[in-house]
């Protein structure tokens, strides 16, 4: 997904599209983040 971002903005010079896609990615990346954060959390309150 990076190199398709870094593709269409040096190649196409779609700058705009390639920063769009950028943020879209780095949605994608905190909500997973967040998600294994809360269940890693959860099964250590579980534990003690």
């Amino acid at each position: 997904m990076s190199t398709l971002i870094a593709k269409m903005y040096f190649g196409s010079q779609r700058a705009g599209y390639a920063s769009a896609m950028g943020v879209v990615l780095f949605l994608i990346i905190a909500v997973f983040t967040l998600a294994l954060n809360t269940m890693l959390n959860r099964r250590r309150l579980e534990q003690l």
